[in-house]
């Protein structure tokens, strides 16, 4: 068995930004406040691809959760959401 040094805060942490409405412009912005390695929940509008932020935004080593069919429901909370581990592509 391998020691780990890494805090407990980093490995539990959750990063929540707001709505990613803009892929070029809003991902470097709204994802500032998040650590590679943090789980992320990422919402985003109906019209951005969700393959492209998965990509972009995610550790594909790990599982990846989103739901692939788009389907317009009339709420007031229009936006998708992706979970995974946040590892910016740079």
């Amino acid at each position: 068995m391998f020691p780990c040094f890494c805090s407990a805060n980093t490995l539990n942490s959750v990063c929540l930004p707001d709505i990613i409405g803009n892929a070029d412009a809003d991902l470097t912005e709204k994802l500032k406040i998040c650590d590679p390695g943090n789980r992320v929940l990422i919402k985003y509008k109906q019209n951005l691809n969700p393959e492209f932020l998965i990509t972009n935004l995610c550790d594909l080593r790990y599982s990846i959760i989103y739901d692939h069919e788009k389907k317009i429901i009339n709420t007031r909370d229009k936006s998708n959401v992706i979970v995974c581990i946040y590892l910016p592509k740079n």
